[in-house]
């Protein structure tokens, strides 16, 4: 089996990550695992690597971000099993909305439960390469990506639900300012700075189930979801990071 390093910190210390890996794979192993991946957030596919460059640009909301000395530190001790990259999605929906078999409806954070699980699980794959999420992992995601508004679309073909995407306002910025709100006036601060949402988005999750794509449903969910971004007078989406060989 395979243990999982969840929201994994340390110093530029080789010699205690060792230590710290030796310690977490002693427990993990008296649990049947034989395998260290991380780091990962909140659940293993989420938020999961390290930042490997382009540490002078803050990197969009719900994505890895570390000191530089990170990636080689971890490559001194672990050997990586997969390389993402980020992208960026102007908000230009074109012209008219595309042909497809399915109906869109409005998708609620609290309506992510765990009845979508395979789709999210689908979502979560060009991410991490998952096969599967348990129903608490999605409570918990919903949990974690409550903490702002999100705006989502649920594709239904005869009722059955075959797709969908969440994105919400890009506020990497504001919550580093506010140092994530971990004290009174800097939370003060994200509470009042939510009145001026940032004008650049966040694709969060978005897939089609594997038997109804290439249907035009995704083509459907995209352009709904960039004509959102244009209403509100977003600039763009960030996406991913996804690994450069999936489908995403």
């Amino acid at each position: 089996g395979t243990a999982y390093l969840g929201l994994l910190r340390c110093a530029n210390d080789e010699e205690t990550l060792e230590r710290l890996l030796g310690t977490a794979l002693e427990a993990a192993s008296e649990r049947g695992c034989t395998r260290l991946i991380g780091p990962v957030g909140v659940i293993p596919a989420w938020e999961s690597g390290a930042l490997a460059n382009q540490f002078h640009v803050l990197p969009p909301l719900h994505t890895p971000y570390n000191p530089p000395y990170l990636p080689d530190l971890l490559a001194s001790v672990m050997a990586p099993v997969q390389e993402t990259a980020l992208y960026e999605l102007p908000a230009r929906p074109g012209e008219g909305s595309p042909a497809g078999p399915a109906k869109l409806e409005p998708l609620t954070l609290s309506h992510v439960d765990a009845s979508l699980a395979p789709l999210v699980a689908a979502a979560l794959t060009p991410h991490a390469g998952v096969d599967d999420v348990a129903g608490h992992e999605v409570e918990v995601l919903r949990k974690w990506i409550g903490a702002w508004p999100a705006a989502g679309w649920l594709a239904k073909v005869d009722g059955e639900a075959v797709g969908f995407v969440l994105a919400q306002p890009d506020t990497a910025a504001l919550m580093h300012r506010a140092r994530g709100g971990r004290r009174l006036p800097l939370r003060l601060y994200s509470l009042w700075a939510r009145r001026r949402p940032p004008t650049h988005g966040r694709l969060l999750l978005g897939a089609v189930a594997p038997l109804w794509r290439r249907r035009g449903i995704g083509a459907q969910l995209l352009h709904q979801v960039l004509r959102h971004a244009q209403e509100e007078r977003g600039t763009g989406l960030a996406c991913g990071p996804y690994a450069p060989d999936s489908a995403a």
